[in-house]
């Protein structure tokens, strides 16, 4: 079994449309769009982005690992693991991080480094709402780059060795990841029908697990499968479209769900993006990358470059959205005018960054971390 990830193709497209979903949304915010009585419930859940970028990396780092349990061979080597990591996320954020922090004005990044270059800005009071907004999400993902290949070391330690044990295996722990964040997200929540509060505990990597988890057990049953494609498996194949018209369905009810931000429905909110995102994962798992109106749109080219540069476009587009707000492009140029404004100035910035420093960055990591593996491919 080649325990190598092989390419995901259409995962380049995923990525641009999550990314640009997250851009629309943060344009909706600086334009007062949440407050809009009609539309404002849609434009405050396009940040469904979000759990599609935790389920992708729970995929695409734990199947190297699984696939290594279930050919019975050595895992993956963890220290180039590790430089790989560290060179995909730290130098772009490191670069991006002083520059947007003084052309923001955010005194706090530049008085206080250490929490906000060190991704840990969500785990204190006093520096959650201080630092970069969109930082968060990098706050919930390095954890869980630190703690994958301990669950994958902790899992391989578990006796048996059939192909029906290493699947009962990963179901079972994944399975309890799962139940742990909905324990831990309903402890968190339990605040009736007023507003539940920005905290470390809803903002940090335990109230995410689920959605990591999720893609993990994706990952699994990509591995365990082998290319056989059972009935289910040959629906997602065929009707690709069908996959994409169920999270459409679930995003429609997380939008039409209660007051946001209220303890009695965030919880059920948190759970159906966890289905929003495995439903839009699944024709980029399963199925050839070809056919049908879902892989057709996945396999364009320019939705396949937003997704090349998409961390760039992420990691600026939020500082581009505030300053162009700021700027009162919105009244100049009214709202269709700045949208397209800040789009088309988010794409480029993140471009010049991709290119500029982050694919220079990934080209170092990969030379480096293949010297640290012995010049293994």
């Amino acid at each position: 079994m080649n325990v190598r990830n092989p390419r995901f193709p259409l995962f380049d497209s995923v990525r641009g449309l999550a990314a640009l979903s997250v851009v629309t949304c943060h344009i909706a915010l600086t334009l007062n769009g949440f407050a809009n009585p009609h539309v404002g419930r849609y434009l405050i859940q396009l940040n469904i982005g979000v759990a599609v970028f935790f389920m992708m990396s729970g995929f695409l780092l734990y199947r190297p690992f699984v696939a290594a349990r279930f050919a019975g061979v050595r895992m993956p080597a963890t220290g180039a693991y590790g430089i790989r990591r560290f060179f995909r996320i730290v130098p772009g954020y490191w670069v991006a991080l002083p520059l947007i922090a003084i052309w923001l004005e955010l005194p706090a990044v530049l008085n206080n480094p250490p929490p906000y270059f060190g991704f840990a800005q969500v785990y204190d009071r006093s520096t959650l709402f201080n630092g970069y907004g969109v930082a968060w999400t990098l706050c919930v993902e390095v954890p869980f780059y630190l703690l994958l290949p301990v669950w994958a070391f902790a899992m391989r330690r578990l006796p048996g060795r059939s192909r029906r044990a290493l699947v009962l295996s990963e179901v079972v722990g994944l399975g309890l990841l799962c139940v742990g964040a909905l324990v831990w997200n309903t402890t968190q929540s339990q605040h009736g029908a007023g507003p539940v509060p920005i905290t470390t505990a809803v903002s940090s990597f335990p109230a995410f697990v689920d959605q990591f988890a999720i893609g993990m057990m994706l990952a699994m049953a990509s591995v365990a499968l082998g290319g056989r494609e059972p009935r289910a498996i040959r629906v997602v194949h065929r009707a690709s479209w069908l996959c994409w018209l169920v999270a459409i369905g679930a995003w429609v009810v997380l939008c039409n769900i209660g007051s946001v931000g209220t303890g009695s429905g965030e919880v059920v909110r948190h759970e159906l993006r966890g289905l929003v995102a495995a439903a839009v994962l699944l024709p980029a798992v399963f199925g050839d990358d070809r056919g049908g109106v879902v892989r057709r749109l996945l396999a364009d080219r320019r939705v396949q470059w937003v997704g090349l540069i998409s961390y760039s476009l992420y990691l600026w587009h939020a500082a581009i959205v505030v300053k162009a707000g700021r700027a009162g492009w919105a009244d100049r140029l009214g709202w269709l005018g700045f949208t397209i404004g800040a789009l088309a100035a988010s794409l480029a910035v993140g471009a010049i960054a991709f290119y500029a420093w982050e694919r220079p960055s990934l080209r170092l990591g990969r030379r480096i971390a293949w010297r640290a593996d012995g010049g293994r491919r």
